[in-house]
């Protein structure tokens, strides 16, 4: 059985905005295992309409609570497409709150499905693929990594996990004509009983392996101006917890940690 139309896919959850709506496409490649991404027009002004998919991974809701602190601590338990509609809007709020911009969330037509405003410009993994490695590509990382510092000063000075993002890949900011970046896509928040100061060294980690995986993003010079953006609390923190904290050696690949912070440690 095929994919159905992107017009089908916007009138099975909001047939009264389907009536009206034009120019449906999907966004990204759609399939049965990813989010379903509807971009469409509705009264001269564009919109996009978002799926979470909903697979097994809800059951999981229903036996993570009784685990222990650390078994669940442990493992990224993945969560239902309530759950993460709920983590999206959580991490809209939050970083919204530390003064950082995020798409515009228009309606929830159903608890499993979001409308944003369609916002003007491209991710900034394909705005660094266009114009490849050099200066202006140095000057959108360091922007990144600035503003990575500054929302984890400001998680932690309000002890709030809202404002840390989750998966901070190159992919997750938007990047504006203005230059403004925006940030998107909150709905991966795994190991939900993580501390701010937990949370915090796993975030740095996750961006340095997102510039390390690009070809543009992974020369010296720009990891060093990511080093120097980020600053030292930051790595200081990155370094302390990949010492100390056996549970990393559980919850994803020792070699590629070790390798990511070798890397990053070097540039400096």
């Amino acid at each position: 059985m095929g994919l159905p139309s992107p017009e089908h896919s916007l009138a099975a959850v909001c047939p009264d905005v389907a009536a009206r709506a034009t120019d449906c496409e999907y966004l990204g490649v759609p399939d049965g295992k990813k989010n379903r991404i509807v971009a469409f027009t509705l009264d001269g002004q564009q919109r996009v309409l978002k799926v979470f998919r909903q697979d097994w991974a809800y059951r999981v809701q229903v036996w993570r609570n009784p685990l222990s602190r650390w078994v669940s601590r442990a493992f990224a338990l993945r969560s239902g497409a309530r759950a993460r509609v709920q983590a999206e809007l959580d991490g809209i709020a939050g970083f919204r709150a530390a003064g950082f911009g995020t798409f515009d969330v228009l309606a929830r037509p159903q608890p499993h499905v979001l409308v944003f405003r369609r916002e003007e410009g491209l991710p900034l993994l394909d705005r660094i693929r266009e114009i490849g490695a050099g200066p202006e590509t140095r000057s959108h990382v360091a922007h990144l990594a600035d503003d990575l510092r500054r929302r984890q000063e400001s998680a932690l000075a309000a002890d709030d996990r809202r404002m840390v993002h989750p998966a901070p890949r190159l992919a997750h900011a938007w990047w504006r004509p203005s230059g403004e970046l925006v940030y998107f896509d909150f709905e991966a928040r795994v190991n939900p009983s993580l501390s701010v100061p937990e949370a915090l060294p796993r975030e740095v980690e996750a961006f340095f392996f997102s510039l390390l995986r690009n070809e543009a993003t992974s020369d010296a010079a720009t990891i060093g101006v990511a080093v120097d953006a980020v600053g030292t609390a930051a790595l200081d923190r990155w370094r302390a917890h990949h010492a100390r904290d056996w549970r990393w050696r559980l919850s994803g690949s020792r070699r590629r940690r070790r390798d990511v912070l070798a890397r990053v440690v070097g540039s400096e």
